[in-house]
């Protein structure tokens, strides 16, 4: 289990930065597979670590 509470203490960093949770927010109203795909990592079926890396970012921002 530690695998995988290391992965969302990781993405909790997000909340850090609560312009970056507002940006990624008005992405996904605007794009649906946007919006899936953070709703997978709330549902626990997409892991979150994908996020944070190179590809993840680029696909949040410019998909």
């Amino acid at each position: 289990m530690k695998p995988k509470f290391d992965l969302y203490e990781h993405a909790n960093q997000v909340n850090a930065h609560p312009w970056l949770v507002d940006l990624l927010i008005w992405r996904a109203r605007r794009s649906p597979r946007l919006l899936q795909r953070m709703s997978g990592i709330l549902n626990e079926t997409n892991n979150p670590g994908n996020l944070f890396s190179l590809k993840g970012l680029r696909r949040l921002f410019f998909e």
